[in-house]
């Protein structure tokens, strides 16, 4: 009968954790038709900011259903993280823990600047700053978030370079090893036939 071991649920874990990412890295990236122009273009026309607080103020109505679907997507890949930091391989672990702060840091930036920032969308109370330069900051939280993201594909492109590289390194090792067992063995078998003939030489 077949068992899962911890192996195998490290392996799902890594699945987990770029599924999640990539999800991320899609919803950020889909924002950016209004974030740029209202972050970048210093010029950018009241219709700009006009259609960047509709954009988003139409997310508070966004169903229940849908804010659960993207929590859950969070949450596994979130869970993932944990798994690879519970025994990581020391050669590797620095990417896990990477990881793992990295995904945190994302839900803590979302939950106290996107999300606070898309609130205020809804009743419009800025506080000490203008409405342009709330839109400006919320926009701005969004490419955090990118860059939070591509953090992490960064170190799970770094975590595979590490894992091929010691794979390839592990290969060379053991053929070298191979190949002095086999040079031992051949040595030993050469050396078997000449201590016969000797002792029969001197029994004649």
């Amino acid at each position: 009968m077949a068992y899962i071991t911890f192996k195998d649920v490290e392996d799902i874990s890594l699945i987990l954790i770029n599924f999640t990412t990539f999800t991320l890295l899609g919803m950020v990236i889909s924002q950016w038709n209004y974030d740029i122009p209202i972050l970048f273009d210093h010029e950018a026309s009241a219709s700009k900011f006009d259609a960047f607080l509709t954009h988003y103020n139409n997310f508070n109505s966004i169903s229940k259903s849908s804010v659960i679907i993207y929590g859950v997507i969070y949450g596994v890949g979130l869970l993932g993280a944990i798994v690879r930091i519970v025994n990581p391989h020391p050669d590797y672990q620095l990417f896990e823990y990477g990881t793992f702060v990295l995904l945190f840091l994302f839900v803590c930036v979302f939950l106290t600047n996107v999300k606070t920032g898309i609130e205020t969308c809804k009743h419009r109370n800025w506080g000490d700053v203008s409405e342009n330069q709330g839109l400006q900051v919320l926009a701005a939280s969004n490419l955090i978030l990118l860059a939070i993201v591509i953090g992490i594909i960064i170190l799970q492109g770094g975590l595979w370079y590490t894992k091929w590289d010691y794979q390839k390194r592990l290969a060379v090792f053991n053929m070298e090893i191979k190949k002095e067992e086999e040079e031992k063995l051949a040595k030993e078998k050469d050396v078997t036939p000449t201590a016969t003939t000797t002792a029969t030489e001197s029994k004649a």
